[in-house]
């Protein structure tokens, strides 16, 4: 439990001179800003986590958590945020959003045109996508890329095709993160809106971490000597970064060039998901 803790900690700062709102009931003190330490380009992070995901959903059990509460007094637009920093993008913004914007948010990127069902790959284009979706509201995003050091992350769903497990074998994730503050003092919490894992809600973000690196190669030799088990690297994006290109470009807003990119993709996947349907 001592990886687990210490991999968890935050640097908490308040940002001098920060022009963020305030939440409502929570004073004109500024919010704070989060930096990530573990999202630091070029550095590799391991960890053990001691309680292995369920199969069902990509990972994320068959009965998720309630839906986080409705706020009696909803964060007026725009959205109050924070700041971390990203991958060659400097410091980015994150909503902070209420219960009842989360779930706004939620069901706006969890759209059938972005084929959730198509297991195999696509998860860039998705992400992308729903960062482009999210900003469109009003509502600012990072983006989370996992990826093992060595081999890939082995996972198993029935969602392309109904009845029937198929295996997949995965590079890399990534997803959109945004922030969700229960009541107006509470301590933000990281969430990842990725319907290609639990079609059903939000996921807080440690879940959604622990479920992808369970499927990652385990080395029991370093376990024997009492390091991480599992190596992998974590960078965070920038809303308007994608993943297929992340480490050489580093857009400052969204192109037309890579919406048609984005596009293709999304229709090929559509088309083969329903001709391997069709041929079941």
């Amino acid at each position: 439990m001592g990886t687990r803790s210490l991999d968890r900690i935050l640097i908490l700062f308040v940002a001098a001179g920060s022009s963020a709102a305030a939440i409502p009931g929570a004073g004109a003190a500024p919010l704070e800003s989060f930096a990530f330490d573990r999202f630091l380009s070029g550095n590799s992070y391991g960890a053990e986590f001691l309680d292995p995901p369920t199969p069902e959903c990509g990972g994320i059990p068959e009965d998720p958590p309630p839906a986080p509460p409705r706020s009696p007094t909803p964060t007026p637009f725009p959205y109050p945020e924070l700041t971390t920093r990203t991958f060659n993008a400097g410091p980015q913004p994150i909503s902070v959003l209420t219960g009842p914007e989360l779930a706004k948010a939620f069901a706006l990127v969890n759209q059938p045109s972005l084929v959730f069902d198509y297991q195999w790959t696509g998860c860039a284009q998705r992400s992308y996508r729903m960062s482009e979706m999210l900003a469109k509201a009003g509502i600012h995003c990072v983006q989370a890329f996992i990826q093992p050091q060595k081999g890939t992350m082995k996972t198993s769903s029935t969602r392309p095709i109904p009845g029937k497990s198929v295996d997949f074998e995965w590079n890399y994730h990534i997803a959109p993160l945004v922030y969700y503050r229960e009541t107006p003092n509470a301590e933000p919490t990281l969430v990842a809106l990725d319907p290609g894992m639990n079609p059903k809600l939000p996921t807080d973000y440690e879940y959604w971490e622990s479920s992808l690196v369970r499927r990652m190669p385990r080395d029991e030799s370093k376990a024997r000597l009492g390091f991480p088990a599992y190596d992998y690297s974590l960078s965070l994006l920038s809303r308007f970064q994608y993943g297929e290109n992340f480490h050489t470009q580093v857009p400052t807003g969204y192109s037309a060039e890579t919406d048609a990119q984005v596009d293709v993709v999304l229709q090929r996947m559509k088309t083969d998901l329903i001709r391997i349907r069709d041929s079941k």
